[in-house]
């Protein structure tokens, strides 16, 4: 081939307007390329080690998108270049020395197989060989092998049954079946889908390169066809991209599963098909509006998501005669709930409810009460009449669940925890309830979502419990069990709280920051993160007594409407922390009246009904009269014992014991602090730690003036371990003003009892200390710039 390359072809083909994608039922022109390889393996044109790599490339494609890499998922329709590589990726894995020239051999035969198909004429006679190579038994291709010239023989044939006689006898059968107009079409979706190789095949060097051997093939024929097709492609002015239906509603299949599963974006290939598709076309797979929909949700477009919405159910409903439409109320109250239009999604989940008892899909309407319950849980305020109680609702779905699917069964259970959560229910029946949930799981359902909110729930529980440990543990689990990215952002948020706590507070908010950088376009979930990285940065700038900064930002959280009783109750207690900082106890006191007036009327708010009866007492013992609280911060603490909340056991117990101390009765808060001292250690709250140890080595320093009993050298030795520990957990918490109020206690003790190495050391240290409060960056490098 000696001619210049303009002679041939040219390198670019013009497009003068956008791809027009035009369905057919099965057939698509990649499929005639996955058909010259099979004839090429059967002609045994191709050495035998490139047959494992080239078959598994074959049988990949063939079985569809759910057996395609992510790669290849990214791309959608296959394309000449994306199967030429992924071949490419095969004979490499398979022959990391020669595969690459593999790859290159079988790459030679594919674009001559391609470019010497001339004419719709040729493309006719391609499958009608195609289809001689399938035999209907062993023994009839025996027959038919004995007939043939040694010279002439296939080395393979395939029998009718096998998996690539299948693929070839559907292939060739809806070829034969085409009208003339969808042939025409066929081929010059053909055309296309090979032109991408033109720059290839148009080289100087290709007939060199690809044809050195074989007698048979004679670079002049195929320059000579290059030059006839030239103005037969050059004139196309419209792409045509011929995508077949079935392929098609498998991707559309898959992709509607990554997005639900895991929040993936649909491929921008993907994207540029639905959008150059005919209206008409589009109809054929209603699963594309529902693509549209979910899309539209998560860019926070309301309008757009409801019109798709409509769209789908529209095309559902004509063709399976209504059968759907408590699902598509479902998803209509789903899509109101989503936008925070909470009375639109009531009447639509009502009358989803109604149309399933009607129909009496008990497995829809467990389903549907068990969204009703997660919806409500979140939105106690909301007035219904669907159910005279919570406790109601679960019982009807533990007695009828389990004739459904075992998912939903799971579910049951799951509900019936976190129902005994919020309520404040026995620690042990949530964790029969847990357990219960678990083997039903593991046992007979075959869905790892499942699996997935168990172990979220129980992470949820260990941490209201104060064990970090197991919550961190469970929430491991679910980072490496799901790829969901609305899962992936709760773990980590868990994280950043755990973190937190532990008094890991720079970590923390890398954790969030991470979190930003991978988090997709979803708006609804970039809410949620900064909402959580707004609390943390005030809880920071609490400790750090930047109160001014910390006002800022709560006004700003304040002001955005958030869906959930937790964000609730702890945005209120910080606003409450901050007025107590600020000094405004009577403010702050009014502040805990009106939301324990709020909590008192839902059941469902039990953990922060007593936390804010701690907060009150805690500003009822601040008062002149600390007595007056005694009573209060006892009654608390034995409601907190009752629900078993170990992180409100341990506050109201440092609470009761602030109280004995003001009113002098060092005894009795030490011997309950010490006696609490076990449970304490294994919360790994650090501020907790931090105030109890600083209650314990108060009460022990006055103790140790006021008790002959004492043993005074082994005394003086607790109370300087209970005033260090203090001062390391107040100072990872950032709070150096409570650090060196513990070092001037321990530094007050230690003149007390003329010790002057006591004196010296604490004198140092509470220099450092005094000098990182003026100069120090306060451990809100990360939370600062977002105050």
């Amino acid at each position: 081939m000696t001619s210049k390359r303009s002679s041939i072809v040219p390198e670019t083909v013009p497009r003068d307007s956008l791809s027009h994608v035009v369905l057919t039922p099965s057939l698509a022109p990649y499929k005639i390329l996955l058909l010259a390889f099979i004839a090429a393996y059967c002609a045994g044109i191709l050495p035998k080690k490139t047959h494992r790599p080239l078959l598994a490339t074959i049988v990949k494609y063939i079985e569809g998108p759910e057996a395609y890499g992510e790669e290849q998922q990214r791309r959608g329709i296959p394309t000449l270049r994306g199967i030429l590589h992924d071949i490419t990726q095969a004979c490499v894995a398979a022959d990391a020395q020669d595969g690459e020239h593999n790859a290159k051999d079988i790459e030679a035969r594919a674009l001559h197989g391609l470019w010497t198909l001339k004419s719709l004429d040729s493309l006719n006679t391609f499958m009608t060989r195609a289809k001689s190579l399938v035999v209907k038994n062993m023994a009839a291709g025996n027959a038919l092998i004995s007939k043939v010239k040694s010279n002439e023989r296939p080395a393979f044939l395939l029998t009718s049954a096998s998996f690539l006689g299948k693929f070839v006898i559907r292939c060739t059968t809806v070829y034969e079946s085409l009208e003339y107009d969808k042939a025409n079409l066929l081929w010059s979706g053909f055309v296309n889908f090979r032109r991408e190789s033109m720059p290839k095949v148009n080289k100087e060097e290709f007939a060199a390169r690809y044809f050195p051997t074989d007698p048979n093939d004679d670079p002049s024929v195929l320059k000579s066809i290059l030059q006839k097709m030239r103005n037969g492609e050059t004139n196309l002015t419209k792409d045509v991209i011929l995508v077949s239906q079935e392929d098609l509603s498998q991707l559309v299949h898959h992709q509607l599963q990554q997005l639900e599963r895991h929040g993936t974006s649909t491929p921008p290939k993907l994207k540029q098909i639905f959008q150059n598709m005919a209206q008409v076309e589009a109809g054929k797979i209603p699963q594309i509006h529902y693509i549209r929909y979910l899309e539209c949700v998560r860019k926070q477009d309301y309008e757009g998501a409801f019109n798709w919405l409509h769209r789908y159910f529209d095309y559902r409903i004509s063709t399976r005669e209504g059968s759907f439409y408590h699902y598509a109320l479902l998803c209509l109250a789903s899509l109101h709930a989503h936008f925070h239009n909470d009375g639109e999604a009531i009447r639509a989940i009502e009358e989803a409810i109604a149309v399933a008892r009607e129909k009496k899909d008990l497995d829809c309407l467990s389903f549907l009460l068990t969204w009703l319950f997660n919806f409500m849980k979140d939105r106690p305020y909301l007035e219904h009449d669907f159910y005279v109680s919570n406790a109601q609702l679960i019982e009807f779905l533990k007695s009828h669940a389990d004739v459904g699917t075992k998912s939903l069964h799971s579910m049951a259970y799951q509900s019936d925890a976190a129902l005994l959560m919020m309520e404040g229910g026995p620690v042990s029946m949530t964790l029969e309830s847990l357990t219960k949930s678990l083997y039903i799981t593991l046992n007979g359902s075959d869905d790892s979502s499942t699996f997935g909110t168990y172990c979220a729930l129980y992470s949820s529980f260990w941490f209201r419990q104060g064990n970090y440990h197991l919550a961190d543990v469970y929430d491991e689990v679910i980072s490496k069990l799901t790829t969901h990215k609305s899962e992936q952002v709760k773990v980590g948020i868990r994280k950043a709280h755990l973190l937190f706590h532990h008094g890991e507070m720079n970590k923390a908010f890398e954790q969030l920051v991470n979190l930003k950088k991978n988090l997709p376009s979803d708006a609804n979930l970039m809410k949620d993160l900064l909402t959580h990285e707004g609390i943390l940065t005030v809880r920071l700038l609490l400790n750090t007594n930047e109160l001014d900064e910390a006002q800022i930002c709560l006004n700003r959280l304040q002001s955005q409407t958030h869906i959930g009783v937790d964000i609730e109750g702890t945005l209120s207690e910080l606003e409450c922390d901050l007025e107590v900082k600020l000094g405004n106890l009577v403010q702050a006191y009014e502040m805990v009246n009106e939301r324990l007036r709020t909590f008192a009327k839902r059941g469902s708010t039990t953990f922060w009904f007593l936390r804010f009866n701690i907060l009150k007492c805690q500003i009822l013992s601040m008062s002149s009269s600390p007595a007056r609280a005694l009573s209060a911060s006892i009654q608390c603490l034995n409601s907190t014992l009752s629900c078993g909340y170990s992180v409100l056991i341990l506050q109201a117990t440092v609470q009761v014991c602030s109280v004995l101390f003001k009113l002098s009765q060092f005894k009795d808060c030490e011997e309950l602090l010490s006696a609490s001292l076990q449970m304490f250690e294994g919360n790994l709250n650090v501020q907790l730690m931090g105030e109890l140890y600083k209650l314990l080595g108060c009460s022990l320093m006055e103790l140790h003036f006021t008790d002959d009993n004492l043993d005074r050298e082994k005394n003086i030795t607790k109370v300087i371990k209970c005033f260090e520990l203090a001062t390391d957990r107040f100072r990872s918490m950032g709070m150096l003003k409570d650090s060196c109020d513990c070092l001037e206690l321990q530094l007050n003790f230690g003149r007390r009892i003329g010790n002057h190495d006591i004196v010296n050391h604490v004198e140092q240290a509470l220099h450092k200390v005094k000098m990182m409060d003026k100069g120090a960056d306060h451990l809100h490098m990360f939370g600062a710039q977002h105050s």
